[in-house]
């Protein structure tokens, strides 16, 4: 076997292989004979067919037919001997054979990229603030009552922003005259769109029975209403007392006060885990912007193609959704997948420059956290994620959060507020 490779890019390559008619011999050989065994040739028994009759009758057939395989071997054979590790799997093709001639092929793959990284002291760092402030406690208890609310038909008080309201609806002329004709009730929420927001101030605090003018859009045209309110539904928010805790836990919780620190536990907790992704997100969304790479297509079309399993398989059945347009699919989410196949690549660089290993303490560790935090015991963890499919995500998580760590140590991290988070990619 011939082997020579040309570079194409920095990271594209190309391996032309030539097989010779010697090599190929015993691979012809073998298929010939596994034929042989299966053979139906009138006159003979099955399996006992003359080999030369098979060669004369099937041989050049049989070389067509499994000169792809033999392709495919060779192939692999000149990666081991040349010690070449594509980046993503290679693809071949000119593949060139007649009988009686040499083999040639090409195996087109990409290598992994020269990383080019920034200075790690100057990345612009972010996280959201993990500290809890009494706000964001009112507010979760305030969104629990909500959810909690009781409807109330033919509300008597004014309309408001989270009530829902029957609206008699009228015609009026261009001049905004009655004309006389009624049309469909409509349903007025705030969250419609179909009412502007100039439109939604005109009735909110309004009462049943009161009416305005408003501005509706039908096929692209304006259209002039008189909405009148025939009946309001609101939700009755219950209030946070012993005896609406001691209901809403089933009596895991006789107080009130004792029902907001198990609250204000849980929401802590969230903040934190809400802190430490966005610090992740951010050391991410910085390395892939500031480091310099030539990107592997082959990595990226790696990418997509998971994604497109991934999106195909939510289906019932696993089944692909009957309007999925996979060729849509792929031209959406290019950008999303060529960000991945960069932050792989910047990873794996630090990774092996940092030398960051997982450790058995370092795995251990981790059940162990997840166990606190989730209520999980670290044998039923341990279970579940000793199998290897299983271990390699979480000690590939492990040593994501030791690279951050290890980042976050060097560089300055500014808090700010979730409304004050954002990222380059986005």
């Amino acid at each position: 076997m011939n082997v020579t490779i040309k570079d194409v890019t920095a990271v594209k390559k190309e391996l032309n292989v030539t097989v010779s008619q010697e090599e190929l011999a015993p691979y012809f050989d073998k298929a010939i004979k596994k034929y042989q065994k299966t053979a139906k040739v009138p006159g003979f028994r099955q399996g006992h067919v003359p080999l030369q009759m098979i060669v004369k009758m099937y041989g050049t057939a049989i070389q067509y037919q499994e000169i792809e395989k033999i392709a495919q071997e060779f192939y692999l054979k000149a990666f081991s001997e040349k010690k070449l590790e594509p980046v993503a799997r290679p693809s071949m093709r000119d593949l060139q054979y007649q009988p009686g001639s040499d083999l040639t092929f090409v195996v087109a793959y990409d290598i992994k990229p020269e990383v080019k990284l920034p200075a790690i002291k100057k990345l612009n760092l972010q996280k959201i603030n993990p500290d809890l402030q009494e706000e964001d406690l009112n507010l979760e208890i305030d969104y629990l009552l909500k959810m909690s609310s009781k409807v109330v038909n033919d509300y008597t008080g004014p309309l408001g922003e989270d009530d829902f309201a029957v609206l008699k609806v009228e015609e009026l002329d261009e001049k905004g005259n009655p004309t006389g004709k009624t049309l469909n009730n409509k349903i007025f929420s705030k969250r419609s769109q179909e009412f502007s927001e100039k439109d939604q101030a005109l009735l909110l605090g309004k009462n049943t029975g009161d009416s305005a003018k408003l501005t509706i859009q039908e096929d692209g045209k304006d259209r002039k209403i008189l909405a009148t309110i025939q009946s309001i539904t609101t939700f009755a928010k219950p209030d946070f007392t012993d005896e609406f805790v001691k209901e809403y836990t089933g009596g895991k919780f006789e107080t009130a006060d004792a029902f907001r620190e198990e609250l204000k536990s849980g929401l802590a907790k969230r903040l934190l885990r809400q802190s430490e992704n966005s610090l992740q997100d951010s050391i991410m969304d910085e390395l892939v912007a500031e480091s310099e790479l030539e990107l592997p297509e082959s990595l990226v079309e790696a990418y997509l193609d998971s994604m497109v399993h991934e999106e195909s398989h939510k289906g019932k059945n696993h089944e692909a959704p009957k309007d999925f347009n996979e060729a849509e699919f792929r031209i959406k989410n290019r950008k999303l997948a060529e960000r991945s196949a960069k932050w792989w690549l910047v990873k794996q660089e630090l990774v092996e420059k940092e030398k960051f290993e997982v450790t058995e303490d370092d795995f251990n560790a981790y059940l162990t956290k997840v166990s606190a935090e989730d209520n999980i015991p670290v044998a039923t963890l341990k279970q579940v994620y000793s199998k290897p499919e299983n271990k390699g995500t979480i000690e590939n998580m492990i040593q994501t959060q030791k690279l951050v760590d290890w980042i976050a140590g060097q560089s300055k991290v500014k808090v700010v507020k979730p409304a004050e988070f954002k990222l380059k990619a986005e």
